[in-house]
């Protein structure tokens, strides 16, 4: 009975619109920072979400969630500041990555000098399943550490790119291995 009332719902929305997708979606990324109990700052006139997660001690990421043009848009910043003369580098790295990703792309600013990731998903899908927008913020979260993890390597190490996004698949990896033998 639940699934048919999800269904109806889904239909109904999906006949609405499309200009009211936006408030649905909005509505749908409030409930989830709520029920997940996030401290987070919600602006409304922006339809904007910030959080502060922990990525680990002494690390705290910004994450923001926004409805914006016919998208959830999933921002975090995984470097605040690099050194200018790394900028080839941080290029390179991100192609790197930019190239392994399913979603989501890694975006480096050499003009003030971070890289953020950048996420996004299209009304449609979220109006048919709104849990995907905790599927979508926990790939975007994990997603985030590794890219933190790659790009703070190259800053202190000044390990080849190539080399680190080698050393990141060798993990997850040995990560997929550990969860099958487990499973």
């Amino acid at each position: 009975m639940k699934k048919l009332i999800h269904h109806l719902r889904a239909l109904f929305h999906l006949s609405l619109h499309y200009s009211k997708f936006e408030e649905i979606v909005w509505r749908h990324l409030k409930k989830y920072h709520a029920s997940e109990n996030f401290h987070s700052g919600i602006y409304e006139n922006e339809k904007r979400i910030l959080t502060v997660f922990t990525l680990k001690e002494g690390v705290d990421i910004h994450f923001h969630y926004r409805v914006v043009g016919g998208r959830l848009q999933y921002r975090s910043r995984a470097v605040d500041y690099f050194d200018p003369e790394l900028t080839t580098d941080m290029f390179v790295l991100a192609t790197h990555f930019n190239n392994l990703l399913r979603a989501g792309k890694v975006l480096v600013d050499p003009e003030h000098n971070y890289v953020d990731f950048l996420m996004e998903s299209d009304y449609t899908t979220l109006i048919l399943y709104p849990g995907e927008i905790g599927v979508d913020a926990g790939v975007h979260f994990r997603t985030t550490y590794d890219v933190h993890w790659a790009f703070h390597k190259l800053m202190t190490d000044r390990e080849e790119p190539a080399i680190i996004i080698a050393d990141l698949m060798r993990q997850k990896d040995e990560e997929k291995d550990r969860n099958n033998s487990v499973n």
